[in-house]
């Protein structure tokens, strides 16, 4: 013999659902903006290295403590290269902050 089983409930059901839903929600939110933030420190740092880096290279070659005057393309190459990193970041991050709807 087979008990019989309960009746569902399908307003208390849906209810459940749709809170659960929202919780899940709420959690990928929350975990997305904690990402976000953690890249975006990540990218500012970055940033902040290459920009140092660049400051550094053009005090230490005005200074003249270092002579490229055998590699004069190598100095052109690491300003133009470090630029494009900075302005390919720039872009991601502006791509991310506001997208096409």
């Amino acid at each position: 013999m087979v008990p019989d089983k309960p009746p569902i409930d399908h307003e208390a059901l849906s209810k459940y659902l749709d809170l659960r839903w929202q919780e899940i929600e709420a959690s990928g939110r929350e975990d997305y903006f904690k990402l976000r933030k953690e890249w975006s420190t990540f990218l500012k740092r970055l940033l902040g290295v290459l920009v140092a880096f660049q400051i550094i290279l053009t005090i230490l070659i005005g200074m003249g403590w270092l002579d490229f005057l055998n590699y004069k393309w190598f100095i052109g190459m690491v300003v133009v290269e470090t630029f494009l990193q900075i302005a390919g970041m720039c872009f991601v991050v502006i791509w991310f902050l506001f997208p096409k709807k």
